[in-house]
């Protein structure tokens, strides 16, 4: 991918992430491979990029993992 096209995606992600309801669903594919989700999505940062999720925990509804994330590594987004 060129740098001109991966700069489409990263725009287009972070059009998407800014325009996401707190609650929503989703499941995150990095570029390393790594699959988040699915989480519920909290905010998104557009002045550092930084995406923040929670995880539900298996434990205890309450129990949750808080992942940051920059919006620049997303390759692809899920929804249920």
């Amino acid at each position: 991918m060129s740098r001109r096209d991966h700069d489409r995606v990263r725009f287009g992600f972070e059009e998407i992430l800014e325009g996401l309801s707190p609650g929503t669903t989703v499941t995150i594919v990095t570029f390393s491979g790594d699959v988040i989700g699915p989480a519920q999505f909290v905010s998104f940062d557009e002045k550092t990029g930084i995406v923040t999720l929670r995880e539900a925990g298996t434990a205890t509804p309450g129990d949750g993992t808080v992942i940051l994330l920059l919006a620049s590594r997303i390759e692809s987004i899920q929804f249920p």
